[in-house]
């Protein structure tokens, strides 16, 4: 098995280059294609220099990244993780979806939807069969980089970037007849950094800052104890500080679930453990109370309006329980079931009964079992025997399952590219033949 110190040997610098090009492929996912899916008709192709660095591209640049991963599927074969059955599933939900999306007529949202859907088992693919070959060095430097960037962008809003933006709006003569939500949106001093809004911006930091966290301990070992505190000691404090800065009610809840893990997992902790849930779960509420109190005292707003888009999506399912409405069509449905004065959704803010309604009760069922099931079969594995890397990707992982509640972190590329890469990463290292390939890898 290849070896992630340096120098690295001319053989393994092949594999070193590739693993980097797949980390930058999913860094560059996390910059550049965060809006949902079934919007990319609204994103432009950038103009100029500038515009190409600071704004979204549509997703048909992302086609040369999804070949570059592809081939990783089609051409090589090296040792894979043995199968199981949850691993079935995936190609299952796939084709599943292409046969509800032949019984929906809006090819508009449906065929975007399949492509991207499409690219996630490629992801995955690429993920399970290589995770024993590529150095984990090369691939979580890329994905470093550009989390540091997203970051940044979130401070850069923060410190201004969101004044300056409104101020520019509120400029022009007709800006009073912008869309409702629009006007609401210019309104908020919630970041969202790169992604299309703030609750996705908690995703990305749930997903990624757990491993990126142990990832960053690992390969800074050759630094002194001073730079590499610096560089630790930022990325904790940035990414709270982001996380925070989004406003996301659900992201600070399953961050407080995540902090909890460790403290079960590592025996270090098995003294004061009861004692340290204790203090963290009433530090947290207490600090989500205070922080959320103006939230609540309006009603809690959001969440009556998730209640609205699951209730909907129920009765869409009631109505087409086989084949749904088409992948990414909840919106074409819910106009015209929506209630007097509810806020328009295009997604269901739920993963799960999106796929409900989207592809009927057998698209549930495949997606859910093997989402939830990968997240509970991984995480046994990863509770008694795994690297640090390792339980920081499941920790991610488990973020982004339960995120998967109340919002739509499967329909944007930045959010699911990255966690079908994870968790196929996951199952070729921990498989149940993973131990075999790994003495002859």
């Amino acid at each position: 098995m290849t070896n992630s110190s340096f120098p690295l040997k001319s053989t393994e610098k092949g594999d070193y280059r590739l693993a980097t090009l797949f980390g930058f492929g999913l860094g560059l996912g996390l910059l550049k294609f965060g809006n949902p899916v079934i919007l990319n008709h609204l994103v432009t192709w950038p103009e100029n220099l500038l515009e190409t660095i600071f704004i979204s591209w549509p997703l048909q640049a992302a086609l040369f990244w999804v070949l570059i991963f592809g081939m990783g599927v089609c051409r090589w074969g090296f040792p894979r993780a043995g199968h199981c059955w949850l691993l079935f599933l995936a190609p299952l939900w796939l084709v599943w979806q292409g046969i509800s999306a032949a019984n929906s007529a809006h090819r508009h949202l449906w065929g975007i939807t399949l492509i991207h859907f499409t690219a996630l088992l490629i992801f995955f693919e690429t993920a399970r069969r290589w995770s024993l070959r590529l150095p984990s060095r090369g691939l979580w430097m890329g994905l470093i980089a550009c989390f540091c960037y997203v970051l940044w962008l979130g401070f850069e809003q923060h410190f201004g970037g969101l004044e300056a933006t409104r101020q520019a709006f509120y400029a022009q003569p007709d800006w009073q007849n912008a869309k409702p939500e629009y006007l609401l949106k210019i309104k908020s001093t919630r970041i969202f950094s790169s992604l299309v809004y703030p609750n996705a911006l908690a995703g990305a930091i749930l997903l990624f800052f757990p491993f990126l966290i142990v990832a960053s301990w690992k390969h800074t070992a050759r630094l002194s104890n001073i730079p590499r505190g610096v560089l630790l000691g930022s990325l904790i404090m940035g990414s709270g500080a982001c996380l925070y800065w989004s406003g996301s009610k659900a992201g600070w809840l399953i961050a407080l679930v995540l902090v909890l893990v460790p403290i079960l997992q590592q025996p270090v902790f098995r003294r004061w453990r009861g004692l340290l849930i204790i203090l963290i779960v009433l530090g947290g509420i207490s600090a989500f109370a205070w922080k959320f109190q103006d939230y609540f005292a309006k009603g809690a707003t959001s969440a009556s309006a998730r209640l609205i888009y699951w209730k909907s999506a129920v009765d869409i399912t009631a109505d087409h329980p086989i084949l749904g409405t088409g992948p990414g069509t909840f919106s074409v449905e819910f106009s015209k079931r929506k209630p007097s004065g509810a806020e328009m959704a295009k997604l269901t803010h739920n993963d799960y009964l999106e796929q409900a309604s989207d592809s009927g009760l057998p698209g549930f069922i495949l997606f859910s079992t093997f989402l939830i099931g990968s997240v509970i079969v991984l995480g046994r594995r990863v509770w008694v025997s795994s690297s640090g890397e390792e339980f920081g990707i499941w920790i991610g992982l488990f973020g982004y399952a339960l995120q998967s509640f109340v919002e739509f972190g499967l329909y944007i590329p930045a959010l699911s590219w990255a966690a079908f890469f994870l968790l196929g990463w996951l199952w070729g290292r921990l498989g149940p033949q993973s131990t075999i390939a790994k003495a002859t890898g």
